[in-house]
């Protein structure tokens, strides 16, 4: 999957095509899709190169913030939030898998759902609605920052309010522990559930990706 193998430009560039050059080769030698990531004021001219070299134009992540995280958010009747422990783990990244329709093992291997809630720093959030697990969410804090990831819901859970529920939950567990902003980088399906809830977007991440080579 392309944007599991991601290349952030983080700083101006001097050579865009040089730079996709090296990008493009670097996967090409492992042999896997992959995706450039980069905002336009971070690295002008970068995009020009990426279409140049034939990368195709994903879609423009929105980088979204709240500002400050409110005293509380709205609940879901039925529905019951509360933070991942050893007991909930495995509802976590079944939740997970269904809610993003990955394969079970690519959320225990890649996503790592078992190894981020015993990092320091992060919470995870699981929705259950009358018993039944059927929502995701995670916060990472880092100084007055609390980071919300992994904002996920079942199919059949969709179009309830069950999606922002637990990202406030994620929000409100940062405040908590120090944060006063909260920050995300949307789907496609969540921003205008996220945008609904007063998340502004400042910014947009732009996403190149390219296909993994051809065999010859």
């Amino acid at each position: 999957m392309a944007l599991f193998n991601p290349a952030h430009v983080v700083g101006a560039i001097g050579d865009p095509a040089a730079a996709v050059e090296t990008i493009v080769g670097h996967y090409a030698d492992l042999g896997v899709p992959f995706c450039i990531l980069f905002r336009d004021e971070v690295a002008p001219g970068l995009a020009d190169a990426c279409a140049a070299a034939g990368l195709v134009e994903h879609w423009q992540m929105p980088l979204m913030v709240l500002d400050p995280i409110p005293d509380e958010g709205p609940s879901v009747d039925g529905l019951e939030v509360t933070s991942v422990d050893a007991s909930t783990l495995e509802a976590y990244g079944d939740v997970l898998s269904a809610g993003f329709g990955m394969p079970r093992e690519l959320v225990s291997g890649l996503m790592g759902a078992e190894l981020l809630v015993e990092t320091p720093g992060f919470t995870g959030i699981l929705g259950v609605l009358d018993g039944e697990p059927v929502a995701a969410s995670g916060v990472f804090v880092t100084d007055a920052t609390a980071g919300i990831y992994n904002v996920a819901t079942v199919a059949s859970a969709r179009g309830r309010g069950i999606g922002a529920a637990v990202t406030w939950a994620a929000a409100l567990a940062g405040r908590e522990a120090g944060a006063t902003r909260s920050i995300l980088q949307a789907s496609e399906m969540g921003e205008p559930v996220h945008a609904r809830m007063g998340y502004a977007t400042p910014d947009r991440y732009r996403q190149f990706e390219g296909g993994a080579p051809t065999p010859s």
